[in-house]
């Protein structure tokens, strides 16, 4: 998708449970947007982009700048209107040594993108516990082994108690 400007948009994620986040009026918008916690300002501040300050967001949400690190092509972006994170690029022309270095970038702001999602203290927390990850895992391995035949069942150990082969 291509912004107004002639910017590449791709979408890193929209924040699940938007309508729990707070919402703030915002002067200069003259409605109200929603607002980043001081935790998801955090994560984009260790990430090198510049913040303004809790009390700034909390003055006039809308009216904030979240700034990138200088020099860089894709950077996370937070669009104040819907509450979604995104990930912003710049069009530009690249040789195919620079294409390894552009996707590591559009990774890393996908990934700011979702780190200052989870860090949303509105957000629903999944209150899975390492026990139902491991009864899942458990399920999961016993429905495999069911799928493939109980020969394959034996072959872990089978695997464990042979010896170990290096050249």
């Amino acid at each position: 998708m291509v912004s107004k400007n002639g910017r590449l948009l791709t979408t890193a994620g929209k924040i699940r449970g938007t309508k729990d986040m707070k919402k703030l009026y915002s002067k200069q918008l003259g409605s109200e947007v929603y607002a980043l916690a001081p935790e998801q300002l955090k994560v984009f501040a260790s990430s090198g982009y510049e913040v303004p300050t809790p009390e700034a967001v909390i003055a006039d949400a809308g009216a904030i700048r979240i700034v990138p690190p200088a020099g860089k092509r894709a950077y996370a972006v937070f669009k104040f209107t819907t509450g979604a994170f995104v990930v912003r690029t710049s069009a530009e022309t690249m040789t195919m040594q620079e294409v390894g270095a552009f996707v590591g970038e559009v990774v890393q702001a996908a990934i700011v993108c979702k780190l200052a999602e989870n860090a949303d203290p509105d957000r629903p927390k999944l209150e899975a516990a390492g026990g139902q990850i491991a009864s899942a895992v458990a399920a999961l391995t016993a429905a495999i082994r069911r799928a493939t035949g109980e020969a394959h069942a034996g072959g872990d150990q089978a695997a464990a108690e042979s010896p170990e082969v290096t050249e």
